[in-house]
């Protein structure tokens, strides 16, 4: 009878491979689910709470995701599709769906949340609207959690400055 040699999976291996059987099964089961039981089960590292009053009838969508620390130079990702709750789910498993960048902040472990989505009736319209985004090269102003902290900074900066004035 001849030995079964076995070898060790690295972290990574190990990592991929659960993803893959997951996705396995949630495409499986997927006509079995809700749209929203569909995303909360397919979450893995990313918060999709802002889905859950999403248009489900739209011709696209364009969504701003926020990385909860920032990924090189990174700190937001912008994207567009036309089945939001897919892409997410792709986006949080790291699935070979996904965009190169989100399944590098997937092997990273980066936790992050969809901080704003936007439908439009045309498709078309959606990809003008992601491209307008992503020319911009300031998408914190579009992300809700960075402009509020922009605000309180600007805050803080201006409490500072009236108690040095006030301290004269």
């Amino acid at each position: 009878m001849a030995g079964v040699v076995m070898r060790a999976m690295s972290q990574e291996e190990t990592r991929q491979a659960v993803r893959s059987a997951v996705m396995r099964v949630f495409e499986e089961n997927r006509r079995l689910l809700s749209d929203e039981t569909w995303a909360l089960l397919g979450c893995g590292l990313g918060d999709l709470g802002l889905l859950k009053g999403v248009d489900k009838d739209a011709g696209g969508y364009v969504y701003v995701i926020h990385l909860n620390r920032p990924f090189r130079h990174a700190k937001h990702y912008i994207g567009y599709t036309t089945d939001i709750v897919r892409r997410m789910t792709h986006h949080s498993l790291g699935h070979r769906d996904s965009s190169h960048f989100m399944k590098a902040v997937c092997r990273a472990g980066i936790r992050w949340s969809v901080t704003m989505v936007q439908s439009f009736e045309d498709a078309k319209e959606a990809v003008c609207f992601e491209k307008k985004l992503k020319r911009d090269k300031r998408s914190s102003l579009h992300c809700p959690l960075c402009k509020t902290a922009e605000l309180e900074r600007g805050r803080r900066a201006a409490r500072d400055r009236m108690r040095r004035l006030r301290a004269g």
